[in-house]
């Protein structure tokens, strides 16, 4: 009997580590205590010190893109370049339910700079090694993780071989349902929509 493969889960935060933040510190804490192998991603640079103490206890890399511009598009050109050469089709039809998802957001362009984004969580995240994305909450990262869960081991059957999920505050929720955002409800190929494998609210 084949041993199933142990969980690798990618943490999508918009940044990380923030002061402010400490229940989601705690929480990859827990996780790394029970032996779950973790990679995290911040969208934005990390804040500078001071930081919590617990910080320096976490041992999961950290994953985000370049402060300087010229490193950055270079670094979002390659990991895209990377998916798109994986599995052309599929990063097409990924790439037409962004089109799609921004024709109905009253943000299309903040759809398309999670869609940017995504291409580098989902080229390092099938580096790696990821079971399964968990984004922190439901707004910029759980539009990345959707994006990044429809690209990572794009040469599966299934575009969304690796799951996705989002912890969310009440009030993300209530704005991603208002604004019909991509994090509760992904595009997938044909114009069908994807529901998250789990959806956690973590605050009032």
């Amino acid at each position: 009997m084949t041993k199933a493969p142990a969980a690798h889960v990618a943490y999508v935060m918009k940044r990380y580590p923030r002061l402010s933040e400490t229940f989601i510190l705690n929480e990859i804490a827990i996780m790394e205590s029970l032996g779950v192998r973790l990679t995290l991603f911040s969208l934005l640079q990390p804040e500078p010190p001071p930081h919590h103490p617990m910080v320096k206890d976490i041992s999961a890399p950290l994953r985000h893109l370049p402060p300087q511009r010229a490193a950055k598009i270079a670094a979002l050109a390659r990991a895209h370049g990377a998916c798109l050469g994986r599995a052309p089709l599929r990063y097409l039809r990924a790439l037409a339910g962004a089109a799609a998802a921004s024709a109905r957001s009253r943000r299309p362009l903040g759809v398309w700079k999670q869609f940017l984004r995504a291409g580098f969580v989902a080229d390092r995240c099938r580096r790696d090694g990821v079971t399964l994305i968990h984004a922190h909450f439901a707004n910029a990262p759980g539009a990345v993780a959707g994006f990044a869960s429809l690209r990572v081991r794009a040469d599966r059957e299934h575009m969304g071989e690796v799951d996705g999920e989002v912890a969310g505050r009440t009030r993300d929720l209530s704005i991603a349902l208002h604004e019909d955002k991509l994090t509760l409800r992904v595009p997938a190929a044909g114009g069908t929509r994807r529901h998250w494998s789990s959806f956690w609210t973590s605050r009032p």
